[in-house]
């Protein structure tokens, strides 16, 4: 449970598939290391990383991106996803 709760200083990878692509790459990739302002949530996370995955051949290859954080709240990828593509991506 310490690993998943977050409140340590581990860092977890997630690959995320989005349905679009994320418009504004540079800006999310900002918004990730900044600690992103979650309004559905009512939070702030921790500052995170952002990616696009590369050399992935075929279908969503421009939607493939890895998410790197220090915590894990319950559906928290989601939420920062949707957040950074103006709920594109819920």
């Amino acid at each position: 449970r310490r690993v998943t709760d977050g409140g340590g200083s581990v860092e977890k990878e997630y690959r995320v598939a989005t349905r679009l692509p994320i418009d504004d790459l540079g800006a999310a990739v900002a918004a990730f290391a900044g600690g992103l302002y979650l309004p559905d949530n009512q939070r702030t996370c921790r500052p995170a990383k952002l990616s696009q995955v590369a050399g992935v051949a075929g279908e969503g290859a421009d939607r493939t991106y890895l998410v790197t954080l220090c915590e894990g709240k319950r559906h928290q990828v989601k939420c920062m996803v949707n957040a950074v593509s103006g709920g594109a991506n819920r």
